[in-house]
């Protein structure tokens, strides 16, 4: 499905410009009813989970325990006997190609399907690191839809982490993008209600911001500010936070030991170092970041690794001939990854891979491509 323009170009009937409308009005009220079916799954989940984050100082306290998700904090000890395969994709950027040859290339469904026949199999997990929007062609119609119906089908297996893309603001009546160029909102802003944008603005609100899977901590970005953890921490509810979400939706690693307070507070985006990562970690009681957020040409980087601490960038977003990307985008140079964590009584092997993003850039294999966009992707 597509989103189509409502303009009339070069002569189109009032006939056609109506039926168009009708098909943007069928698909506008299909996506609403996915995003308050995302939102109930949600609640659902928040009220089994509310308050366990709550007098606990680290997520050793959960061992043996089910998952759960307590605000915007997902604890998913490792209890499954048989280990975990799980798949991990960073920024997506609108490249839908991307996403669906990576769910493809790990047969996911059809792991999970097999799982739930035989539960002694080890059991497939997917993880999304958020920035489903903006850069690429197909964000809120293409990646963003297709995340969460990937979700409402296996919530149990499929975890939607919110990236700072996915952030709206509304001001003086007019709902804005909190990133420039904030394509997915401009595109359609002229064809759509701005009711729907507060519908997304609702559904990014809750989306989760990390997923804390045994001693390893995915997440969008990274840590908060040095300064915020020291006036605010009391327990693992910390995490809730709105101003902590907002942060580690921001930074980035260094590769300094340590980035001073006043430095840090220059701007949204601010830099941390490897013993304040080391330190965040050790306090909440893992020893992991899997994160996205940064452009890195080769896909992934293993920006620290050593015993203190391990911080994995992934880029699922790119490819130089990637026609999900317009022609002048700087991601063109990435070679967009995806990569698998193999979890076994407690021993872990993580292999990144090279995203098949050219078969699905094809009619055949990507409805998209079976006729030329009718809106105008914008800046």
């Amino acid at each position: 499905r597509r989103l189509l323009n409502t303009r009339n170009r070069g002569g189109r009937s009032s006939a056609r410009t109506e039926a168009d409308k009708e098909k943007i009005q069928k698909q506008i009220d299909g996506d609403r009813k996915l995003l308050d079916t995302v939102m109930e799954t949600l609640e659902k989940q928040r009220a089994a989970g509310a308050g366990k984050l709550t007098g606990q100082q680290n997520v050793q306290a959960f061992d043996g325990q089910e998952a759960f998700l307590d605000g915007h904090v997902y604890v998913r000890p490792a209890t499954h006997p048989a280990g975990y395969e799980v798949t991990v994709l960073g920024d997506l950027h609108g490249c839908y190609s991307c996403l669906k040859g990576a769910v493809m290339q790990a047969d996911f469904f059809e792991k999970v399907a097999q799982f739930k026949n035989d539960p002694s199999l080890p059991m497939p997990l997917l993880v999304l690191l958020g920035d489903y929007i903006d850069r690429g062609l197909f964000s809120l119609n293409g990646v963003l839809r297709t995340a969460l119906q990937m979700f409402v089908t296996a919530p149990e297996h499929v975890y939607i982490l919110r990236g700072n893309h996915e952030y709206y603001v509304e001001y003086k009546g007019q709902i804005y993008g909190g990133v420039k160029p904030a394509e997915a909102i401009n595109t359609l802003k002229p064809h759509l209600p701005i009711d729907v944008f507060r519908h997304y603005m609702r559904l990014f609100e809750a989306l989760p911001n990390m997923l804390i899977f045994d001693r390893t901590l995915f997440v969008h970005a990274g840590i908060p500010r040095d300064r915020l953890v020291k006036e605010r921490w009391k327990d693992l509810s910390f995490l809730n936070d709105p101003d902590v979400r907002f942060q580690m939706m921001w930074s980035d690693p260094s590769s300094a030991d340590v980035i001073p307070a006043a430095l840090q507070e220059q701007s949204a985006r601010f830099p941390f170092g490897k013993l304040q990562a080391a330190a965040f970690l050790q306090r909440i009681g893992c020893n992991t970041i899997v994160r996205g957020h940064e452009k890195v040409l080769d896909g992934f980087a293993r920006t620290y690794d050593e015993d203190q601490v391990t911080l994995i960038t992934l880029f699922s977003a790119g490819g130089h001939d990637n026609d999900d990307l317009p022609p002048d985008s700087s991601y063109r140079g990435v070679i967009p990854k995806a990569m698998t964590l193999d979890w076994k009584d407690g021993d872990i092997s993580i292999t990144p891979w090279n995203i098949d993003y050219q078969t699905y850039n094809t009619p055949e294999f990507n409805a998209f491509f079976k006729k030329p966009p009718e809106i105008e992707h914008r800046k």
